[in-house]
């Protein structure tokens, strides 16, 4: 069984990293979402070796820098072994005409030297930064294994599906093949809930410790990640035994010594955000831009927060969360767009689940409790900006990947042992290599009738 699950993960992980750096190739520069915010964000640490302030405009400024950092350092490490000043160029800056009124769904007009086979020094450069946000994110898929086999340790068929969703759905193997700060966020967010669910198995206050430093790496990455630290709260309150060790006297003062030690990156963050845009959460900055967007035509009007909790994220769940690509989500209109029938057959399993409750049995009730809890104050944290900002995108939840995949995987798995009560043969493996292939299936066309078609074929034109 441990030779399997071995053969599984570097399966799942030689295929994600192909698939990845095919996404990383074809797409063209600047096309995933706020890619050239982050790209300028970048280049300033780079040139001028200082973070944004208000003054500049940017419209990732407002970012913490940890992630950036990350990307300056890897970018000098480039820089020495390519011989390229990695970090340094401009990304394309002429918009395209025809974005969305033509089958270029390039928001950006790109030379023919972006095309693979004629890179440069410039060329290179962004497309190895890339490769950042596809080195956590595998680091983030393999701790998610991880967490699903706490949650279920005797089912090694849900982990399996669990596992595959997390790393090969279209959506998010697209988006970790990007730049963003998104792929070093969900692996802080996902670690952290990964020590906080084992901390609560082994009473172990080591884990905990691990978990609270990890979630003060993530606020300094992302302010969204302020919510871990109500996670670990909640791990405290349900583990007894681990509450107990915490509160013992001869341990205070270690306690105190890590809560200081993990108050010092949020502090750093407010007051930053605080000294340039007036705010200890960088509201400023975030009204400034939706100010741009409406100037722009980009914010719907009129659309109130019931609409968009119970009609368009639902939609979003529905119909884009496993085929979204770009800044907004657009269909390609390619065969892959048989993906929206997924969440459906997926909300049907969990519908009969819920008399058939078989695969739920095999799931540890405190993991799965916390998992729900991390949701629900990521959900909470989430509430009010998602709306005011039309947050509207699948890629702000992929940090909740853990427990999106196991329920999915509650809900495949029973609707597979029901045709079993059939009389059909089913064997647990002839499903995972179903959905493995698949997976892989789709994003193949994903890649080939959409980002082929719609991006890379547009390289060199206008």
């Amino acid at each position: 069984m441990l030779l399997s699950q071995r053969r599984f993960l570097w399966t799942l992980s030689v295929t994600y990293l192909c698939l990845a750096l095919l996404y990383n190739v074809l797409t063209p520069i600047g096309e995933s979402p706020d890619e050239g915010g982050h790209w300028d964000y970048l280049r300033l640490i780079m040139t001028e070796h200082r973070l944004p302030s208000s003054r500049d405009q940017f419209w990732q400024g407002h970012q913490a820098p940890t992630y950036y950092l990350a990307a300056a350092a890897t970018s000098v490490v480039a820089t020495a072994v390519s011989g390229c000043r990695v970090g340094t160029q401009p990304i394309p800056g002429r918009l395209n005409p025809s974005f969305m009124r033509s089958a270029n769904f390039n928001q950006l007009l790109h030379p023919a030297t972006e095309r693979f086979t004629t890179w440069g020094c410039a060329e290179w450069s962004f497309h190895l930064i890339r490769l950042l946000s596809t080195a956590f994110t595998l680091a983030m898929i393999l701790v998610t294994v991880a967490i699903l086999r706490e949650c279920t340790p005797t089912q090694a068929a849900m982990v399996a599906l669990g596992g595959l969703l997390a790393a090969l759905l279209p959506s998010h193997l697209a988006l970790s093949a990007m730049m963003n700060n998104d792929a070093l966020i969900n692996l802080l967010i996902v670690g952290a809930t990964y020590f906080a669910v084992t901390a609560c198995r082994t009473a172990a206050l080591k884990d905990l410790a691990v978990a609270a430093v990890l979630a003060s790496v993530a606020v300094s990455v992302k302010l969204s990640g302020i919510y871990l630290f109500g996670l670990i709260l909640a791990t405290v309150v349900l583990c007894p035994v681990l509450r107990t060790r915490l509160l013992q006297r001869d341990r205070r003062l270690a306690v105190l010594a890590v809560v200081a030690a993990c108050a010092i990156l949020p502090a750093i963050v407010f007051l930053r955000n605080l000294r340039e845009w007036g705010d200890p959460a960088a509201v400023g900055a975030l009204e400034r831009n939706i100010e741009l967007l409406r100037a722009a035509g980009a914010m719907p009007s009129g659309h109130t927060m019931v609409r968009y909790y119970l009609v368009e994220l639902p939609w979003l769940f529905g119909n884009s969360f496993a085929i979204a690509f770009g800044a907004v989500n657009f269909f390609f209109g390619g065969r892959f767009e048989v993906a929206v029938w997924g969440p459906r057959v997926i909300a049907a399993g969990l519908l009969l689940s819920l008399v058939r409750r078989e695969s739920w049995r095999h799931i540890r009730p405190r993991p799965l409790v916390l998992l729900v809890i991390g949701f629900l104050l990521f959900f909470a944290s989430y509430f009010y900006p998602g709306y005011r900002y039309r947050w509207l995108q699948a890629r702000y939840f992929f940090n909740q990947l853990p427990l999106i995949a196991l329920i999915s995987a509650v809900g495949i798995m029973t609707l597979w042992r029901c045709l079993g009560t059939l009389g059909l043969r089913v064997r647990d493996d002839w499903l995972i290599a179903a959905v493995y292939v698949s997976l892989v299936v789709l994003n193949a066309l994903v890649l080939t009738e959409g980002v082929w078609r719609h991006l890379y074929r547009y390289i060199g034109v206008g």
